[in-house]
């Protein structure tokens, strides 16, 4: 896996218009989940009107996707005044990826429901996420997407020089991504 003028080249090309200009520095590293499935969510991110974008896609299936140059700006993380240590614009400083994943899904008398919406694929929730009580739990990764997720996040480091990892609940604290089921500690542990 190599980066050839800012696309990544086990990737396939999933363009935007989404993104600013050339990127300010290469700090950090933001994570996400998509919480829809991959072919959905890039054609929402595709939309003009949507505002928003990854560098990266991981697929369930462990399929990268790329939607912007590893040289421009992603807006992934809110492109408002938000500050994030101290810094404003939290997309300029680094890369924004995204991993297929629904998120929190929960159940009632109709069945397993992801917003609001039905949803019957229970069988790819581990039951060790499940909260009985709450009846609310968490969408697994794969193995095939965190073994990707790990090289890609090496290379960038190795690359860039990037130094942190965040959630995307750690830069906004009203999101809920990357959800808990993600082991980020051992992520950080690349860098």
């Amino acid at each position: 896996m190599k980066i050839i003028d800012g696309w990544l080249d086990i990737a396939e090309r999933a363009e935007t218009e989404n993104h600013g200009g050339k990127l300010l520095e290469h700090r950090w590293i933001r994570l996400h989940d998509t919480t829809g499935f991959v072919g959905p969510s890039i054609a929402h991110l595709q939309k003009p009107e949507t505002r928003a974008s990854y560098h990266l896609i991981i697929g369930r299936d462990g399929k990268v996707y790329q939607m912007v140059s590893l040289a421009l700006v992603s807006w992934d993380a809110g492109i408002g005044e938000r500050e994030f240590q101290d810094l404003q614009y939290p997309n300029n400083r680094g890369f924004g990826i995204a991993f297929e994943n629904l998120g929190e899904v929960y159940v009632n008398d109709e069945g397993w429901h992801i917003a609001e919406k039905p949803w019957f694929g229970a069988t790819v929730i581990s039951l060790e996420n499940i909260d009985w009580k709450s009846k609310r739990a968490w969408h697994s990764y794969t193995k095939e997407q965190l073994v990707v997720g790990s090289a890609i996040i090496r290379l960038l480091a190795t690359e860039y020089g990037i130094s942190e990892l965040w959630r995307h609940a750690d830069i906004n604290p009203n999101k809920s991504d990357t959800n808990p089921t993600f082991p980020v500690d051992v992520m950080r542990g690349i860098l």
